[in-house]
């Protein structure tokens, strides 16, 4: 019976293989019959477990809250080649989609492979932790990479963006020295244009070569958030206002 309702539950037991390709599952973190007590130790426990689903919106269907009426549970940590990490805030906010996937505070999906949801129970003097709490492998591996980056790619990315902005700033110098390239409206906007690459571009060099920077410092990471995110707009403005002005002169 479920939540001490007459309303039965069949439980079937079946290999990993065979059922989730072909039904949503959702992975939990410990096996039956155990939660985490007092951080991540499995201990035995009555807590039913019993997530909270919303609708793929990805997949058209309108965004509500609903329990899944049909859905497998995988058991067992996900299997992460970096590190675990849970946020045991009680402002913390998550989804779990209704393909299993979870979307953490970070806004990044994890898939049942890569994430876990397990009931949290630390009960202590004042504090009575009692919540249903995601685990999600972190988007770094152990080298600092994004985990759909090699090596190789990461740096060659790297490198091609330092010669990006090098290039762009010296196109910027050339456009300052020589009066006759920005004594226009268009010679202004594509100086305009190409401070704002440079921006990016430093930014997003800057924080490549040192993954671990905006990680570390939460000021600094706002801040050169918010760069890169002027930045990015400004650019694609500035490049709208180039080519409404050269459409403008060759109609």
């Amino acid at each position: 019976m479920e939540n001490n309702t007459e309303h039965y539950v069949v439980r079937s037991y079946e290999p990993y293989s065979k059922v989730c390709p072909n039904k949503n599952c959702v992975r939990k973190c410990c096996q039956p019959g155990y939660t985490f007590v007092n951080g991540k130790r499995c201990q035995k426990s009555n807590h039913v477990f019993a997530p909270r689903f919303n609708i793929d919106i990805h997949k058209g269907n309108i965004y509500d809250n609903h329990t899944t009426e049909d859905y497998a549970i995988s058991y067992g940590l996900p299997n992460c080649s970096s590190t675990l990490s849970v946020n045991f805030s009680r402002t913390g906010h998550y989804i779990i989609y209704s393909d299993g996937s979870i979307q953490a505070d970070d806004l990044v999906a994890r898939d049942i492979d890569h994430a876990c949801v397990e009931h949290v129970y630390m009960p202590q003097p004042g504090f009575n932790y009692n919540y249903l709490k995601p685990y999600v492998c972190s988007i770094y591996n152990t080298t600092g990479y994004a985990l759909n980056d090699s090596a190789f790619k990461y740096k060659l990315v790297t490198v091609l963006l330092i010669i990006s902005t090098l290039f762009a700033f010296a196109t910027l110098i050339v456009y300052t020295l020589l009066p006759s390239l920005h004594k226009n409206i268009h010679g202004k906007c594509l100086m305009c244009y190409f401070i704002c690459v440079c921006l990016f571009c430093s930014v997003i060099s800057a924080v490549r070569i040192n993954p671990t920077l905006q990680r570390s410092n939460k000021s600094l990471c706002v801040v050169m958030g918010n760069m890169a995110h002027y930045a990015t707009l400004a650019t694609v403005t500035w490049l709208n206002v180039i080519c409404f002005d050269i459409w403008n002169k060759f109609r």
